[in-house]
């Protein structure tokens, strides 16, 4: 998949909350499941075994049908466990309260779900994604199964802040901030986004602040910089965010670093551009080179990548030098 900015700037959000819905769902099941088996746990006659060995009387048996479901965020597609009963007599029949039946449409599964459980993951505190959750369901979920959940989430926890960054080559972070209360207009979530050199986008990580404040932002890279997150990219995003002073104050960058050489990178820069597109690409990267600080610099990189988006993960990497680094 070729990267384009246009695309990437209307689909980033819905892409990434819709994966995230998939993965609360998954658990979800998973935990619904195994409080099933836990309160039917019975065996099968005494001295009876199944082909597997196992004596239990109800075991796992792959999955239902692909199940499509209609959400807020777009399809999802689930795949819901399907128990067998290898007992005799009136069968033990499993019937998930998350996805009903005949359920086509899950208007509960929207954005604001799947950015509590994203908060969650960079805070540990699940309980605000539980209390949503929760609420759509009468009666209410067993508590077992609730408890099941959040151990599944703490430890979606530990394995995200236990997963370095560091050997993880982007081209460039994207930057947004998303505005979750209509009441607090100077508040958002300030979300990052690493992405690779054919657009494969990675979460790094959230925060809650004021999208202009380079000091909220540079609390997330520095949290993020204990995950190994120890080489600064380009940041493309809205020109008016704080998120490259923000950078530039957690990387110790001086304001005028990245600009100066770029003279240098520029013949080599265009040789490698396709010839239709050096015409277009050659006015922007020059000014960009005339640029007198980081964030002059960056606004013209965002005009590079409005005109040749597939090739900007690539130019910016080698227009900063950033390429190994």
């Amino acid at each position: 998949m070729k990267f384009n900015l246009s695309a990437f700037n209307q689909n980033f959000s819905r892409d990434l909350l819709l994966t995230q819905t998939s993965h609360i769902m998954e658990t979800a099941l998973k935990a619904e499941v195994e409080h099933f088996i836990a309160t039917h746990d019975q065996k099968l006659a005494k001295g009876s075994l199944g082909r597997d060995g196992c004596p239990n009387r109800l075991v796992h048996n792959g999955y239902l049908p692909e199940r499509r479901v209609n959400t807020p965020l777009g399809l999802l597609t689930m795949n819901i466990p399907r128990l067998r009963d290898r007992g005799q007599g009136d069968k033990i029949r499993y019937v998930s309260r998350f996805v009903p039946p005949y359920g086509r449409n899950m208007s509960f599964l929207g954005a604001p779900l799947a950015w509590l459980y994203l908060t969650g993951l960079m805070t540990g505190d699940f309980q605000p994604t539980l209390s949503y959750f929760w609420r759509f369901f009468l009666p209410p979920i067993a508590r077992a199964v609730r408890w099941r959940l959040k151990n599944y989430w703490l430890e979606d926890f530990e394995d995200f802040w236990g997963l370095s960054l560091k050997p993880m080559d982007f081209s460039f972070y994207w930057a947004q901030a998303i505005q979750t209360h209509k009441r607090k207009q100077n508040k958002a979530l300030l979300v990052l986004i690493g992405v690779k050199e054919r657009g494969h986008q990675t979460f790094l990580g959230l925060t809650e602040g004021s999208p202009q404040a380079s000091a909220d932002w540079a609390k997330l890279f520095r949290r993020l910089k204990e995950r190994g997150l120890d080489s600064p990219r380009p940041v493309v995003g809205a020109p008016d965010l704080g998120v490259w002073a923000g950078l530039m104050e957690s990387f110790g960058i001086d304001n005028g670093d990245f600009p100066r050489g770029l003279d240098t990178r520029l013949e080599a820069i265009l040789a490698v551009l396709p010839p239709d597109s050096q015409a277009e690409a050659e006015p922007i990267l020059r000014n960009i080179s005339r640029s007198g600080d980081f964030v002059s610099a960056m606004t013209g990189a965002l005009k590079l990548a409005d005109r040749l988006g597939n090739l900007f993960p690539s130019i910016v990497s080698g227009l900063y030098g950033l390429n190994g680094a």
